[in-house]
């Protein structure tokens, strides 16, 4: 082969004359039968796609990296669940972060905690509601509803001290709620704080007229401040109209025992226990109208029932020993007297227990010890005229009566129809 321009001999396929730089026109290319070669492009291009249709012509197999059409497609259904699979996520998670976000929002929002208090004081968790009735007030003092549920909350947890101020707070805002008034007189009840509570009573009253609750109440204010004929006026009307009171009854029978009615007494106690049977305040005062009406079999069974359930209170012991004492069981009432006396040394109950343990000792003819007992609670109780009776007695045995005498005189200056002091009198010469 030459070249067209300076007739330079080639060798080979030379694109470019090595002399005179110029341009060779490209050797035709032998074509296999049955192939077709893409026009213009250069013979190494035009040679790869003929390799390429030869792997083509031998299938699948035949070559690695080409890929079918059906390989291609199974291709993009993968990717396809990817990125379904990644929206979903995605979507998802903005989801969640949208929860999220609109919870804290509405935990900002102090309705949402007043929703739950009411929840949790419903169900009787006081602990749970004033915690939440706290969270509102934390974010908004001003409601009243809230103070007022925080007040009751301390009331249910026997606090009554600290729901005052919850209450009082509460009526600051709203001076006309009725169960605000009514559980500040009942708060006030819970610190004897006995005029207060009868003024807010009273206002909850104004508000509710008859309202059993605040009526129950105000009857208990009345026997505190041992108003016994207002008590019993206001309990007897409340107990007709609600008989299952067993509270309202038991108020009703302390009040009548308290004016010595006891045959009156005996009925309402007695429906209180029916009512409620763990009304201690009911089977004391039980027992104490037995023991006055002669029934101290009864009186026992009530005593004892208190006493098995606070082994470690003097009081039951000591009302053990008086009705034994008046039973004539000396021996088992000087043994319940002493362990009443054991126990405690500073109740009124226990003045009294003193004085059925002397008188126990002067039935068994111990004057010594008896005297001790005499003395010991006419100081704890001077005014006690049975004690100094007591006394006279016991320096008559001993053959004192110079003494004798004046102390049942001056038993007498006490209480002159004090039949023991007068008895005394006559036996001394």
């Amino acid at each position: 082969m030459q070249c067209p321009e300076c007739g330079l001999e080639l060798s080979g396929t030379p694109m470019v004359c090595p002399r005179c730089l110029t341009r060779l026109a490209a050797p035709p290319v032998r074509q296999k039968a049955g192939e077709t070669v893409a026009p213009g492009l250069p013979p190494d291009l035009q040679t790869a796609a003929a390799d390429g249709r030869e792997q083509d012509k031998a299938g699948p197999a035949s070559h690695s990296p080409s890929r079918t059409r059906s390989q291609e497609g199974e291709g993009l259904g993968t990717l396809g669940k990817a990125v379904l699979a990644l929206t979903l996520v995605l979507f998802l998670i903005a989801a969640a972060t949208f929860a999220v976000a609109l919870r804290s929002v509405t935990r900002r929002d102090p309705g949402y905690y007043l929703a739950q208090a009411k929840g949790h004081y419903d169900t009787g968790q006081y602990e749970l509601a004033l915690a939440a009735y706290l969270r509102v007030l934390d974010r908004d003092a001003k409601r009243a509803e809230a103070q007022n549920g925080a007040g009751w909350c301390y009331l249910n947890m026997g606090q009554p001290g600290r729901a005052v101020a919850h209450l009082q707070k509460a009526l600051a805002l709203e001076p006309k709620s009725f169960e605000s008034h009514l559980g500040l007189g009942v708060a006030y009840c819970g610190v004897y704080m006995w005029p207060e509570a009868e003024a807010s009573l009273k206002k909850a009253l104004d508000i509710r007229h008859g309202d059993p609750q605040a009526t129950r109440y105000l009857g208990y204010v009345y026997l505190q401040e041992q108003r016994y004929d207002e008590a019993i006026e206001g309990l007897q009307t409340m107990v007709q109209k609600q008989p299952a009171d067993a509270v309202a009854q038991e108020y009703l029978g302390r009040a009548l025992y308290a004016t010595q009615r006891y045959d009156e007494a005996l009925l309402p106690l007695q429906e209180a226990i029916r009512l409620d049977p763990h009304l201690e305040a009911a089977l004391e005062h039980l027992g104490l109208v037995q023991q006055e009406l002669g029934r101290c079999d009864w009186a026992l069974e009530q005593f004892r029932v208190l006493q098995a359930a606070h082994p470690d209170d003097p009081t039951w012991y000591a009302y053990m020993g008086q009705c034994l004492y008046e039973q004539g069981l000396y021996g088992d009432a000087i043994a319940h007297l002493n362990q009443a006396l054991t126990l405690s040394h500073a109740d009124q109950v226990l003045s009294k227990s003193r004085l059925y343990l002397g008188w126990s000792y002067y039935a068994q003819e111990r004057y010594d010890e008896a005297i001790v007992l005499f003395q010991q609670a006419s100081l704890m109780n001077p005014g006690d005229a049975e004690a100094v009776a007591g006394l006279g007695w016991c320096y008559a045995k001993l053959e004192r009566c110079s003494e004798a005498k004046g102390l049942f005189e001056a038993a007498l200056r006490v209480d002159p129809y004090l039949e023991s002091a007068q008895k005394g009198l006559s036996t001394c010469p």
